[in-house]
């Protein structure tokens, strides 16, 4: 029987899961039976988050969260998704720490709006420095304007010794708007001080790939520095993230 009111239709528990909001703990949650488009709202935390409204998916095999926003409209929350700017391919021997290497790359506009949950790189085997990396907003894939807007930062990496994929899984980021398709540009900065800053690197060269930033957890909202490099390694990059539409 499909979730439309039927002749006939009797009111039970199963009809009435099916059709309205189930409001109850993670345990009897789970355990009901469950139904496209089924609708839940925890009232603890669990599997599921306390205080969210779920409905569940077409394939009736997991739920999808949705947000409320103020213009009376909801935005359905995607899986985290996974976008690789550049493969590793080489280890870039120079000294590049107080220095931002970037990559850049587009989301499209499936989504209406975007948030960063998660950005990766791999150290070299000589590495014993920490890291940050953060997103920013450029005007173009390769950028022709110095100005660069931060709008995502993670949280300083720990030492990282030997050749590692390090995930920065805390990060600080705004919720940014895709109706422009904008073009975003990804970094990593080493804390050098008397080491060398060797990464991992994509194979791939280009201009304006490069900014000179002294190394700080203060990341400046605005950069205006002027970009460098001249047939210079493009950095190679995984950045996670999730769409609301």
């Amino acid at each position: 029987m499909t979730g439309v009111w039927v002749a006939g239709d009797t009111i039970t528990a199963a009809r009435m899961n099916e059709k309205e909001t189930l409001s109850d703990t993670n345990t009897n949650i789970t355990s009901a039976t469950k139904y496209s488009g089924m609708k839940v709202y925890p009232t603890d935390a669990g599997a599921l988050n306390a205080d969210t409204f779920y409905v569940r998916n077409n394939a009736n095999d997991n739920y999808k969260t949705f947000l409320y926003t103020n213009q009376n409209n909801y935005l359905t929350e995607s899986a985290e998704q996974t976008l690789v700017t550049h493969t590793y391919t080489t280890s870039l021997s120079a000294t590049q720490f107080n220095t931002r290497q970037y990559d850049f790359f587009t989301l499209g506009t499936t989504y209406k709006f975007v948030i960063f949950t998660g950005l990766e790189f791999k150290t070299d085997a000589s590495n014993a420095i920490t890291f940050l990396m953060g997103v920013d907003l450029v005007n173009a894939d390769l950028p022709t304007l110095a100005a660069s807007l931060n709008i995502c930062v993670g949280k300083e990496s720990p030492v990282l010794v030997g050749g590692i994929t390090y995930r920065f899984n805390i990060v600080k980021c705004d919720l940014i708007s895709l109706a422009t398709n904008p073009v975003f540009g990804v970094w990593v900065n080493g804390n050098g001080g008397s080491q060398t800053a060797l990464y991992f690197v994509s194979n791939v060269t280009a201009s304006n790939v490069l900014k000179a930033e002294t190394f700080t957890v203060a990341t400046p909202q605005q950069n205006n520095t002027a970009w460098s490099g001249s047939s210079v390694h493009r950095g190679a990059f995984r950045v996670f993230y999730k769409g609301y539409s």
